[in-house]
């Protein structure tokens, strides 16, 4: 039986050529992130590919949507984060919040 991977953040960089090169070494991978659209565009280049759309930072989301998987991963990969660059070099609170809800609570 191949293994079920669940990957978060796969809808760009490291996160989705992960769920691509799973998926092509045979296993089923659920791909999960944010944007819609890209997760379609994703899930459209392979069977072994399904997608969850849901933001890390929403708990209750989260913890719904993870509920509500009916196989258990074999392996669990949490790929989702944010950075954001500051040319002025000033650190803005709401966006460090932002930037750590998603990078240390998200995951």
């Amino acid at each position: 039986m191949n293994s079920v991977v669940l990957i978060t953040g796969a809808t760009s960089g490291i996160g989705k050529q992960l769920a691509l090169d799973f998926a092509e070494s045979g296993s089923r991978v659920i791909a999960c992130g944010r944007n819609e659209a890209v997760l379609a565009e994703l899930a459209a280049t392979s069977s072994s590919i399904e997608t969850l759309k849901f933001d890390v930072t929403d708990y209750e989301e989260t913890k719904r949507v993870l509920s509500s998987l009916k196989t258990i991963p074999d392996t669990w990969i949490f790929n989702a984060g944010d950075c954001e660059y500051m040319d002025d070099g000033i650190v803005d609170a709401q966006l460090m919040a932002r930037v750590m809800n998603v990078n240390v609570v998200g995951v």
